[in-house]
């Protein structure tokens, strides 16, 4: 969601929507401030947390004890019995990897 998840500071490739974004046209204006960019050191990602843990966003996220990241939005998904989290994670980090939210 523009401007809670993601914000003018964050790529469309750091935000997972890489794929809608044609920079080989020569038409799309921030091409070259895209190309400019270092590699993404960051992504966002969908969490899936212990049933009790209650979130709303702006949580830091630990990994290894530093604090690597942050979530921005949260909600107790009863489907799958479980409170799901879009938080933004170092871009090292794969499914299954550990995280703490505090």
């Amino acid at each position: 969601m523009w401007g809670t998840d993601m914000t003018p500071e964050h790529t469309p490739a750091e935000a997972g929507l890489g794929f809608a974004v044609r920079t080989d046209d020569s038409d799309f204006l921030g091409r070259d401030g895209l190309a400019a960019r270092a590699p993404a050191t960051r992504r966002l990602a969908t969490l899936t947390l212990e049933p009790d843990v209650v979130m709303t966003g702006g949580e830091p996220l630990f990994v290894d004890r530093q604090v690597a990241g942050y979530v921005t939005g949260a909600a107790y998904g009863p489907s799958v019995g479980r409170s799901i989290a879009y938080a933004w994670v170092p871009a090292r980090l794969r499914a299954g990897d550990a995280v703490v939210v505090r």
